[in-house]
């Protein structure tokens, strides 16, 4: 019969994640203690088959052409995905930079305000005086607005894929 006070073993696996990780990776570092360290693609390109027997030499050089080949189907798949997206991650427009500015200096506020931050969210403290403002209208609804665009956005995305 188990123990009541032992916690049951979904328990001891989400209490305990990060020293489960560390053993299993320690299980299979000793498991794989004898393997080589992985070859670079760069590497792979100048092992020497000269001092192999012909079959060897041909695997091997047919396992060369097959990374080559594998290295060249993702360089055009990264390909595909940079050009396939619209804007670079860098590139917002000055209404994102200034929506954004506008919700850090809201954040700032609201930390060294009188609101209350804990674990479980941002609530009103005891020192807010009735009829605060949480938020000005004009950043709210550009907040909304940018949202609403960006889902807009992802649905067009989705809708252009299927298609």
């Amino acid at each position: 019969m188990k123990n009541p006070q032992f916690p049951t073993e979904q328990t001891i696996y989400n209490s305990y994640r990060a020293m489960l990780h560390i053993w299993r990776k320690a299980y299979y570092d000793i498991l794989n203690a004898d393997a080589d360290p992985p070859l670079a693609t760069s590497e792979v390109e100048m092992i020497d088959t000269s001092h192999m027997d012909s079959s060897s030499a041909f695997v091997v050089g047919r396992l060369k052409e097959i990374v080559f080949e594998l290295t060249q189907r993702c360089n055009a798949l990264k390909r595909i995905i940079d050009e396939a997206v619209p804007v670079p991650a860098g590139d917002l427009p000055e209404e994102a930079t200034a929506i954004m500015e506008a919700l850090a200096a809201w954040t700032r506020s609201m930390a060294n305000g009188m609101f209350l931050l804990d674990e479980f969210g941002l609530k009103v403290s005891r020192r807010t005086p009735n009829g605060t403002r949480i938020m000005d209208a004009d950043l709210f609804n550009n907040l909304s607005r940018f949202t609403d665009d960006f889902q807009n956005i992802q649905k067009g995305r989705k809708a252009s894929r299927v298609s």
